[in-house]
């Protein structure tokens, strides 16, 4: 009898950790009211460099991109970067304000427009490190 409620623990303890796994991979999530299948914003993040006042582009970055509506007061769209720092996120048409959340906390972004039936490029910068 023992055996067995060790055994059912352990199934219980690796689908608790499957679930934490499974919730940890990559986002993708956009408000139904803000989908759509033909248009939206692909890009990459990318961290920069500041040598001599000058910044640069070091590289791909890894984070997650988060899309508010133009005016900044609704959160609409969250998704992580794959391990290149290419994200994809489809939208409606209209204006939007992507950006990304660094350790220190700042909001790093700009306006986008995304056009009807076509996926606007986005090239998003973290700031120097």
């Amino acid at each position: 009898m023992m055996s067995g409620m060790r055994g059912w623990r352990n199934l219980t303890l690796l689908a608790v950790v499957a679930a934490i796994v499974c919730g940890c991979s990559a986002r993708d999530d956009v408000q139904p009211d803000f989908t759509s299948t033909d248009s939206g914003i692909e890009g990459h993040l990318v961290a920069t460099t500041s040598v001599g006042g000058k910044v640069t582009v070091a590289g791909a970055a890894r984070g997650t991109v988060n899309v508010a509506t133009a005016d900044k007061n609704r959160q609409v769209a969250r998704v992580d970067t794959d391990p290149n720092g290419n994200f994809e996120i489809h939208l409606r048409p209209g204006k939007y304000f992507v950006y990304t959340e660094p350790a220190d906390g700042m909001l790093y972004g700009r306006t986008v427009a995304v056009a009807p039936r076509q996926m606007t490029d986005l090239e998003l910068h973290l700031p120097p490190q």
